[in-house]
């Protein structure tokens, strides 16, 4: 099969198709979304990719120079497979490598991926991140054609939870005991949250821009639900309580 051709994967009984495009470039008012490049080592090192802040509630550690050398030389291959989708996030206002955000996991059958970001400290609290996840899900639903969106993060890193509210996606559980800390606290939840296509306003009839047309439409989403610490969803009704659990993964 030649290089670059698109691959179509049959997935669910209707046969509709997850469309691998590949990692293309994305803009946004304020960023753009491109494959990453030799010529960003000096400025993601400077930006994020060595900052102990960054990796704190994920199980990966700070980069090396020699590290991030590697895995930059290594993206040009790496790009070649159109299922891999993993962008550097890039201001347009001074080309500043300042984050990265990609597809971690996916299931052509089932139609669903998740997402994983990095924004160095600089740039926290400043809607970059939001910016960015906004765009990749309505690349990824609207033009690749994944039905359902997710992402996760340590209970703890409450800014990252945000950055997910923010960008429509809903609360759908809580993992416990699912990472365990770097600052010796022991083992932390992990929130889970996820976005279809059909039912969150990526489409028609939502309030996010999709591809092709790339017209902001006017439904607003409703607000995420936020569950409280003791709270669990059984069967799409929220209880509260310690009850046996063991049901809802039937």
């Amino acid at each position: 099969m030649p290089p670059g051709e698109v691959i179509w994967r049959l997935c669910g009984p209707k046969g509709r198709a997850v469309k691998h495009l590949g990692t293309r470039p994305l803009q946004t008012p304020r960023l753009l979304l491109r494959q990453f490049q030799p010529g960003d080592l000096e400025s993601c090192l400077r930006n994020w990719a060595a900052q102990e802040a960054v990796f704190k509630f994920i199980s990966q550690s700070p980069m090396s120079r020699n590290e991030l050398e590697e895995f930059l030389n290594g993206a040009d291959a790496a790009y070649a497979d159109l299922a891999v989708y993993y962008w550097a996030v890039v201001r347009k206002e001074d080309g500043e490598v300042i984050g990265e955000i990609f597809v971690d996991d996916l299931s052509e059958r089932n139609r669903w991926c998740e997402v994983d970001y990095k924004i160095g400290t600089a740039y926290w609290n400043r809607g970059y991140t939001t910016e960015a996840l906004r765009a990749v899900l309505d690349y990824l639903l609207c033009q690749v054609g994944f039905h359902r969106v997710q992402a996760k993060c340590a209970s703890s890193n409450t800014a990252s939870e945000h950055v997910m509210q923010k960008a429509g996606m809903q609360p759908e559980g809580r993992l416990r005991g699912y990472f365990l800390c770097k600052d010796g606290r022991g083992f932390d939840d992990v929130v889970l949250y996820a976005v279809l296509k059909d039912r969150t306003g990526f489409g028609p009839g939502g309030s996010f821009a999709c591809f092709p047309c790339r017209k902001l439409l006017s439904v607003k989403l409703p607000p995420p639900l936020t569950l409280p610490p003791d709270a669990f969803i059984l069967n799409g009704t929220v209880c509260h309580g310690r009850a046996d659990r063991s049901d809802q993964n039937r």
